[in-house]
């Protein structure tokens, strides 16, 4: 997975000129020429091109013709729903039937330049292809319920159509939920083996901002010194601690053993299905259901961290028997309820997507993603800890002179 909040439009147009057999889009409005010219040299270039669009004025008065593809064999689709609420609120394409881009960009001019707009690229590794194949799912079952035939059979309710888009939402979730767990697992295992391997050179460090901290407190008798000397300080005694337990040879084992250990698929595949059945979020207009799926949720993380295979088949057991009827899914009935569920999911979906980001911003990105080696990474993180070390002794040395001249 791979997420992007700058130049959105760029990295969308790069992720469309690798297709080589389709591109499915479904967006509300699309105005914008370059991503349409992208679209059109991929149809003349034999690629199938579908487009899922609002009937909407903004897109009938784009500086271009969408019907313009179908002269290369592409196809466009106007969506109009049943009523004024049935709105084509879903932005995402699906490339050769295994790549999706998903996010909050609409295919404008405006989205393109003044927004803060971010987009989500699944499906380039093997565990994402669930994920896509519900968006594929999706797609074809718009164009089957709503363009398959003219008859009043053939167009779905306003209920089904909100209960569909929910249910995408919850799965895109769901993913993003699990995956996120997995970042943040694999960050502690990280942090844990480069403490460990620099742990003399971090002690170093932090003791040198904390002499410096001191220093400048006694020249300066000033609050907002005191204060960071008092942070520094406790800084380094903390990490002593944590550096002190890690040398003994048992915990150093498991912290190797840790970040060398790969989860199995099969492990992943079931901790996600079984994340996606039992989230809190779930739940949440119940509050005996929400606190049941709450213990359970925290039991199968617990499982899943300790790899416990056993345990997370325990849990898997316990929700395909009886004992699972009880706790089931909030189900809503209105219109009103269902379109309170998609506000609130949708802004969970963003949530998510900002912490992804912040964790994809990270150093420890790389490793995870595999672009760098975790040996790599330490020979790097070394250099860069005698670096600073060696600056920081410099400012010590300069603060210990003044203090002598005084």
């Amino acid at each position: 997975m791979r997420s992007y909040n700058q130049e959105v439009a760029k990295v969308l147009a790069s992720e469309l000129q690798k297709a080589q057999k389709s591109i499915w889009v479904c967006v509300t409005w699309f105005n914008h020429r370059g991503l349409f010219e992208t679209l059109l040299a991929k149809a003349q270039a034999g690629v199938q091109v579908i487009l899922l669009l609002q009937e909407d004025l903004l897109n009938r008065q784009a500086s271009f013709s969408h019907q313009s593809l179908e002269t290369y064999g592409g196809k466009v689709y106007w969506f109009k729903g049943n009523n004024e609420k049935q709105l084509l609120h879903e932005k995402y394409c699906i490339i050769d039937e295994k790549i999706v881009v998903y996010g909050s960009f609409n295919w404008t001019y405006n989205a393109a330049h003044n927004n803060l707009e971010s987009i989500l690229i699944v499906g380039e590794q093997a565990h994402e292809q669930d994920l896509v194949n519900s968006f594929k799912e999706r797609f074809g079952q718009i164009i089957q319920q709503y363009f398959a035939a003219c008859s009043a059979e053939a167009i779905v309710s306003l209920l089904d159509w909100l209960q569909g888009e929910l249910q995408m939402l919850q799965h895109w979730c769901s993913y993003l939920e699990t995956y996120l767990q997995e970042i943040r697992q694999a960050y502690e295992h990280i942090q844990n083996y480069v403490q460990l391997q620099l742990g003399e050179l971090l002690l170093r460090k932090l003791f040198l901002l904390q002499e410096i901290a001191r220093l400048k407190a006694q020249q300066v008798p000033k609050k907002i010194y005191k204060q960071d000397y008092q942070e520094q300080k406790t800084n380094y005694e903390k990490f002593r601690q944590i550096y002190e337990q890690f040398q003994q040879s048992e915990v150093a084992e498991k912290i190797i053993e840790q970040v060398r250990q790969k989860t199995p698929e099969a492990m992943k595949a079931l901790y996600r299905e079984l994340a996606k059945r039992l989230h809190p979020d779930r739940y949440e207009t119940h509050s005996i259901q929400h606190q049941k799926a709450t213990e359970l949720m925290a039991q199968l993380n617990e499982a899943y961290q300790q790899q416990n295979w056993k345990r997370l088949l325990e849990i898997k057991e316990m929700v395909e028997s009886g004992l699972w009827a009880e706790l089931q899914p909030t189900k809503t009935q209105s219109v009103e309820e269902l379109e309170a569920q998609i506000a609130f999911w949708r802004k969970r979906q963003m949530q998510l997507q900002q912490e992804l980001e912040q964790l994809q911003a990270q150093p420890f990105y790389e490793v995870f993603s595999e672009k760098i080696s975790l040996e790599d990474f330490v020979k790097l993180y070394r250099t860069q800890l005698e670096r600073d070390i060696r600056e920081l002794e410099k400012q010590l040395q300069q603060l210990n002179e003044k203090l002598q001249q005084v």
